[in-house]
């Protein structure tokens, strides 16, 4: 009686297999770099998924991933490992981790890397709370590969996640809980609207001062709601959120999308009171891209902070009485890497960056103009004022690889500039 089951899972194992596709993709990388500091420019390590620390010289990145390709989804698997001198971990986990995917749905296991988006010239790569200025955190993910459609119009992006905070910091293994859920409404060909509310908050943990934080199901649902318990002033946990508003338009000439992010860490945030903080972005891509291939400016504010006149209501971007290590992994920013916790988080800044082709050759370029200016409650004692500046060109080489030159330029009010230059070299295979 046994043997028909099991007959009829061969079978269907069988039909599987010869349904499937599987590729296996490597890729090696090494990016050698010197500077007239100690330090080398801010775009060399900022927001490169922790490739690079702010003393490094040189990276070297190897990573691989396996693919079963089915008619109507995949199963991937992957893993990147890198080494980078002069920091306290040389060598590290970039990516570890398996992803099921298909028309709707995906679900991502361990640390992934985040996609690059606006062609890797936004500050943020339009994340305020998440870019890619650390290694990807442990976790899982589940969320939409495309949005719900609910009508022809409308359509529901979703987005849920459990994560570790597995490094050293002051309060050891807390858990980062996440959400987002966005509506789009793609009024015509030419027209999108998108609309997305996200939500981080870490929670549990052990702390030096106060012991084993709470980590038990009615605490989660606490913390899923921002719910206020007890005599606590605010909800359990470091919460932090954003808005993100964005309108897509195609036109004759090219492709626009304008785009507003808005943080919050509390209830007055997420009525507006610290307004007009957050990212202010424009994005286009000319239709002729005979050299320039896509442009992009951005204006930062984090000053407002919902602080009032006596004093109250600061809410002091990624910074937390309890969680103190702040919003960072492994010491760097999880967010926009112009925030730097415990002591910068009141920054203007203007963000310009362009791609181009020239002669078979890829040029990314961009530069930052940022005002510094500390905390609410401990400022600087003089503003400072910095502009990064960061070019890279990349050529092709067929069948063996790209090799890119890098510059970058950093000036500041306060101490002398940095000049920083090298070169990367990846190959796929």
């Amino acid at each position: 009686m046994m043997r028909l089951p099991i007959c009829l899972s061969m079978i269907l194992i069988t039909i599987s297999l010869s349904a499937q596709e599987f590729t296996v993709d490597g890729e090696i990388t090494a990016t050698s770099v010197l500077s007239n500091d100690d330090q080398i420019p801010f775009w060399m390590y900022s927001n490169v998924n922790g490739s690079l620390g702010s003393e490094s010289n040189f990276s070297g990145t190897g990573a691989a991933k396996a693919t079963y390709q089915f008619s109507d989804s995949f199963i991937e698997v992957g893993a990147a490992f890198f080494y980078r001198d002069n920091l306290t971990d040389e060598f590290q986990r970039k990516d570890l981790y398996a992803k099921y995917q298909n028309n709707w749905l995906a679900v991502t296991a361990g640390a992934k890397s985040q996609q690059e988006k606006l062609n890797g010239l936004s500050s943020s790569n339009k994340n305020f709370l998440l870019s890619t200025n650390a290694r990807p955190l442990p976790g899982m993910i589940i969320e939409a590969n495309n949005p719900l459609k609910i009508s022809n119009s409308l359509g529901i992006d979703w987005g849920i996640a459990h994560y570790f905070l597995n490094d050293d910091r002051v309060v050891s293994n807390p858990y980062v809980h996440y959400k987002r859920l966005g509506l789009h409404w793609k009024i015509n060909e030419h027209h999108l609207v998108k609309g997305t509310i996200q939500h981080f908050a870490q929670w549990g943990g052990t702390s030096p001062t106060y012991g084993d934080l709470p980590e038990d199901l009615k605490e989660y649902v606490d913390v899923f709601i921002a719910k206020k318990t007890g005599d606590r002033v605010n909800a359990p946990g470091n919460h932090l959120g954003s808005y993100l508003f964005e309108y897509d338009t195609k036109t004759k000439i090219g492709d626009f999308s304008f785009y507003h992010e808005h943080p919050f860490e509390d209830g007055s945030g997420t009525r507006f009171a610290n307004f007009p903080d957050g990212i202010w972005g424009i994005f286009f891509s000319p239709q002729s891209k005979n050299m320039i291939t896509s442009v992009l400016y951005e204006f930062i504010d984090t000053t407002n902070q919902s602080f009032t006149q006596d004093g109250a209501g600061a809410d002091s971007y990624f910074n937390h009485r309890i969680y103190a290590s702040g919003w960072t992994y492994d010491g760097n920013t999880l967010g926009i890497p112009f925030i730097t916790p415990p002591i910068n988080n009141r920054v203007r800044a203007h963000q310009f960056g362009a791609t181009s082709t020239i002669w078979k050759i890829a040029v990314l370029a961009k530069v930052s103009f940022v005002q510094s200016n500390g905390t609410i409650y401990v400022p600087f004692e003089v503003e400072q004022n910095n502009m990064y500046s960061f070019l890279k060109a990349t050529y092709s080489i067929e069948k063996y690889g790209r090799l890119s030159l890098l510059f970058g330029y950093d000036t500041n009010s306060l101490s002398d500039d940095i000049i920083g230059g090298g070169f990367s070299y990846q190959y796929n295979f």
